[in-house]
């Protein structure tokens, strides 16, 4: 099965990863990423309203911006790895799960 909008192919028993494309997801993913950090920051920056006495809200938003800075960190080093990849001459894919075999 091969893609329209990129040169990754699917066969029987094999794929074929547009590099290209898998860096421009990263990159994608790198921008959302810190669109996505910079709005949590700002709904953590808002003054503390009365009713939130306690800092309930405050305490939500902090986890949220702890959960968007680990998610980021995953998307920058893979950004890097495949951005620092265009200059090896080996690609190795790791930490794919096994295929199991189908029963008939």
């Amino acid at each position: 099965m091969s893609f329209e909008r990129t040169r990754s192919d699917l066969c029987a028993d094999e794929v074929s990863l547009d590099y290209q494309a898998l860096l421009t997801t990263a990159q994608t993913a790198y921008s959302l990423g810190l669109k996505s950090i910079y709005k949590c920051y700002q709904e953590l920056a808002q003054p503390i309203r009365f009713e939130d006495i306690r800092g309930t809200w405050s305490c939500i938003q902090a986890h949220a911006l702890e959960a968007e800075c680990k998610r980021f960190s995953v998307v920058a080093e893979t950004l890097y790895a495949l951005t620092e990849g265009l200059t090896r001459h080996e690609l190795k894919v790791v930490n794919k799960p096994e295929v199991k075999e189908e029963r008939t």
